[in-house]
């Protein structure tokens, strides 16, 4: 049986997480027990918003996706190139749509993988096409995202609250400490190949190469560490992000 297989039926045993930390972090930062809960209606995930990669040598990706408004969008992307690209932006056929660059891009010149993640919040419903424009030519490319709703409006930091970028090899992880009650937890793994999500993660897009998102609806208090994972061997980049409900 592969290793692959073997952490994949781990995972669906429930035999804690899938390699990594064995500890549900659903608790204070300090350490102490917090009571705030979510004001407003929970988060919910609504669909995929962009599942693709491509390995045709470009700078650009497009893609198409549906949205409703007002709804949180966030996406992992990737490049695959020797030299780390200094920028990367998504625009949008419809000129309302802002997406907001989260963290770094992170990675490495000797996997050549890189990657970081990109926010919005809808302006409207509808069908879009989008590009994702790199600063440089990318040997692959990668787009995994999600879409909330429930979540805050405001956008930007406020929205997309906490994030981390990992670049690794082996099991992909990531970790951020909420600020707020109920926060929505989301990760993606890219440069696989991915075989498994964290326990108490839902799978969400595959982009048919072992790249994938995942996400997280908690009622966890804030100042939750809360972590992220996939189960993975091989060089990769993970990037999670911690949404905000409404209030």
């Amino acid at each position: 049986m592969s290793l692959r297989v073997v952490l994949a039926a781990l995972s669906l045993a429930g035999c804690g997480r899938i390699g990594f930390d064995a500890e549900r972090d659903a608790r204070a930062a300090d350490g102490s027990a917090t009571t705030d809960t979510p004001a407003g209606a929970p988060i919910t995930w609504v669909r995929t918003f962009v599942q693709q990669a491509s390995g045709s040598t470009s700078q650009t990706a497009p893609f198409t996706a549906t949205a409703n408004a007002g709804d949180a969008i966030v996406i992992h992307v990737f490049c695959k190139t020797a030299t780390q690209p200094t920028s990367v932006t998504i625009s949008a056929q419809d000129t309302l749509w802002s997406f907001v660059r989260l963290g770094s891009i992170v990675g490495n010149t000797t996997s050549m993988h890189w990657a970081t993640e990109v926010g919005a919040i809808a302006p409207a419903s509808g069908s879009v096409a989008f590009l994702v424009t790199w600063s440089g030519s990318c040997i692959e490319t990668i787009e995994l995202g999600d879409e909330f709703a429930n979540a805050d409006p405001t956008g930007g930091a406020t929205t997309f609250e906490a994030h981390d970028e990992v670049n690794g090899n082996g099991n992909c992880t990531g970790s951020v400490t909420t600020l707020h009650a109920g926060d929505a937890i989301w990760s993606a793994c890219s440069g696989g190949p991915v075989s498994a999500v964290d326990q108490g993660f839902t799978k969400s897009a595959d982009d048919g190469v072992q790249d994938w998102s995942e996400y997280e609806l908690t009622t966890d208090p804030a100042g939750t560490i809360e972590d992220a994972g996939f189960a993975d061997t091989g060089d990769n980049v993970a990037t999670t992000v911690a949404i905000r409900p409404a209030s």
